[in-house]
């Protein structure tokens, strides 16, 4: 019973590998008005760095 369920274990394993998306590295630039800024970005930039860590985010507030 062991070795089937480490067989499942090492199967999950491989399967994860083989549909795992490549990660993205880069830059995102970003320009937009203050009053958006001060509501919006906070969570958005927050909720994006959880999900894309190897991306830095460059932003520019228009006054």
């Amino acid at each position: 019973m062991q070795e089937y369920a480490r067989r499942m274990i090492k199967l999950n394993d491989e399967t994860l590998t083989a549909f795992a998306e490549p990660q993205l590295i880069g830059r995102v630039r970003l320009g937009l008005p203050d009053d958006y800024a001060e509501r919006l970005l906070p969570q958005v930039l927050a909720g994006f760095a959880r999900i894309n860590p190897t991306i830095e985010v460059v932003v520019e507030c228009l006054g």
